[in-house]
């Protein structure tokens, strides 16, 4: 019998680090961010932005927490999507089991439904 297993590597390649690349990916676009930032504002400007624009200070405050959770949901998914990964590897695997077996056809069951009861009738009238 010719059997070809499917395996999560005929999908996508994983490697069980790769969540760890990812969160150095995103730290590494955070500290991008923080370079530019550094460079294109004058000093201090951060310390003084709460007391001299508290809306915009509002504003930035939001968006870093904002960041902060597309940040976790991004990891939080990426973890999800290495379990279904895996789960769609252990059906394939369940799969190519179930093809590996002799053929039986499973065995059919005689069909028990109750016979149905004599109706009793009881004759009430008096004597």
């Amino acid at each position: 019998m010719n059997t070809h297993h499917v395996s999560t590597a005929d999908l996508v390649p994983r490697d069980p680090r790769a969540q760890d690349r990812l969160a150095r990916l995103l730290q590494d676009e955070m500290n991008r961010l923080l370079d530019r930032l550094a460079g294109a504002l004058p000093e201090g400007i951060a310390a003084a932005l709460a007391v001299e624009d508290p809306d915009l200070a509002a504003r930035i405050e939001d968006e870093e927490g904002r960041l902060t959770d597309l940040r976790a949901s991004l990891l939080d998914g990426y973890r999800r999507w290495g379990e279904s990964l895996q789960a769609l590897e252990d059906l394939w695997a369940l799969r190519a089991l179930k093809a590996d077996r002799p053929e039986r056809r499973p065995e059919r069951r005689p069909d028990h439904r109750p016979e149905p009861r004599a109706e009793r009738t009881t004759d009430r009238r008096a004597a």
